[in-house]
């Protein structure tokens, strides 16, 4: 395996661990906020524990939940809201990341025609600095003005990706041509 396919991988996994990173503390996020509910109602059914202090605060809890209630919006769904947002938004970087990583180890997949910020060039001049903003910016660009079907059906097109069966039917041709034997030659 060469260097580039080492780091590549290397690349992937890293992104792949940071995406699940962030899955686990939105898993995490939502468990502790049903915790907290569940403590306010017991806390409530034993008389607030006998102090006036968490009676206080728990009353105060109500009140405000229950004002946000009544505005139109409960905190359940800000909350799913904000969990699917999060949510998206670290699949957008796992994804980012992902392309990010084909791009800067395989650059022929950039095309013939790039854009180059004319201050890495001349101010800079660090080629390392203009190939990262490059592949960057042609990243965001990709990303930002798709939603995720189209997002993989453009990676599929860019990448040469076929169907699962396309991929299938491929891998057998070439197997078929280096271990079919040629009998009559």
């Amino acid at each position: 395996m060469t260097n580039t396919n080492v780091q590549f991988e290397n690349s992937i996994k890293k992104a792949l661990a940071n995406f699940n990173i962030k899955l686990e503390q939105q898993r995490l996020f939502q468990i502790q906020n049903n915790l907290l509910k569940n403590l306010q109602k017991e806390v409530k059914n034993c008389a607030y524990c006998n102090s006036l202090k968490i009676e206080n605060l728990s009353l105060e809890y109500e009140s405000f939940y229950n004002d946000l209630k009544e505005s139109g919006r409960s905190y359940e769904n800000i909350v799913n809201e904000k969990n699917l947002v999060d949510t998206y938004s670290a699949f957008e970087k796992f994804l980012f990341d992902c392309f990010y990583c084909l791009y800067y180890s395989f650059p022929k997949f950039l095309g013939d025609k790039i854009n180059i910020n004319t201050a890495d060039l001349f101010i800079d001049e660090d080629i390392e600095l203009c190939k990262r903003d490059v592949i960057e910016l042609k990243v965001k660009s990709f990303i930002q003005a798709k939603n995720i079907k189209d997002i993989m059906t453009e990676f599929s097109k860019i990448f040469k990706i076929g169907s699962k069966q396309e991929n299938i039917s491929t891998i057998l041709r070439e197997e078929n041509r280096y271990f079919i034997p040629n009998f009559f030659n």
